[in-house]
Formats: structure tokens, sequence, C-alpha cells
């Protein structure tokens, strides 16, 4: 994504990255249910985005890391 720093800011780029996420949905048409299974961050990725910078010293000391891997599971009910 080469993410570009403000100006001013002279650390050094912050790293690409890519994620994996993946999705898994069950439902039949008999049935009022359906279940669904997710992961985000399946490979559990080093995911930064850059951070503020001021020329007095930096806002926030380090770059803001996002979402480390998750899981979800999800079970609907509908009449």
């Amino acid at each position: 994504m080469d993410r570009k720093r403000i100006a001013g800011d002279t650390r050094p780029p912050v790293p690409d990255y890519t994620t994996i996420d993946l999705t898994a949905r069950h439902s039949q048409n008999h049935t009022p249910w359906s279940f669904s299974a997710a992961i985000r961050n399946l490979l559990n990725a080093a995911v930064l985005e850059p951070s503020l910078f001021s020329a007095s010293g930096q806002m926030v000391p380090n770059d803001l890391p996002m979402a480390p891997r998750s899981f979800w599971l999800q079970a609907t009910y509908t009449r």
C-alpha cells in the first residue's frame, strides 16, 4: 500500500501487510436456523497503521496495532 507518513515524520515507513479472512455459512430453506463461523487475520499478521506525529515529539509513541487473529461464531433464528 506504500502508506506514507506525514511530512516531518522521520520514522521508518510502515510495512505493508496482508491479512486473510474466512467465513463459512450454513442455512437450509426448511429450517429457521442459520449458522456461520469466521476467522479474521488467519495468519495473525502484524498489522500496523501509522500513528500521529508532532514536531515536538510523537503524540502516539508507536504505530497503531490493528486487531490480531479473532474467531466469530453466529447462530441466527428467523421466524
